[in-house]
């Protein structure tokens, strides 16, 4: 991850996007990466919440929070999508504060 992070940053001159389920290889990427970076991305599980949003907060990273639930049908239903999740913040974020900015769903 570091040597990607390395040579994308170094073609792009844009903000990065780290995506990888294994939180050793989202801290190699964030400890790379030049200035902000966004992670795509974190569910409102509480797995989810204790791997990504501690990192999140030590990189001063942004997070992606995906918007559906356990219960939403991953199909949209006959009146159209409903995203509850997307206008509440799961409990589990506020263990790790971090600005609303840097909070993206």
């Amino acid at each position: 991850m570091e040597r990607a992070v390395f040579c994308v940053s170094a073609a792009a001159g844009v903000p990065l996007v780290l995506d990888s389920s294994s939180p050793a290889a989202l801290e190699q990427g964030l400890k790379a990466a030049d200035g902000k970076v966004l992670i795509n991305s974190v569910s409102g599980e509480a797995k989810s919440l204790r791997r990504v949003l501690p990192l999140a907060k030590k990189y001063g990273a942004a997070v992606i929070g995906l918007t559906w639930t356990t219960r939403a049908s991953p199909t949209p239903p006959k009146g159209g999508w409903q995203l509850p999740a997307a206008s509440a913040t799961p409990p589990g974020v506020r263990a790790y504060p971090m600005p609303t900015s840097s909070l993206i769903a």
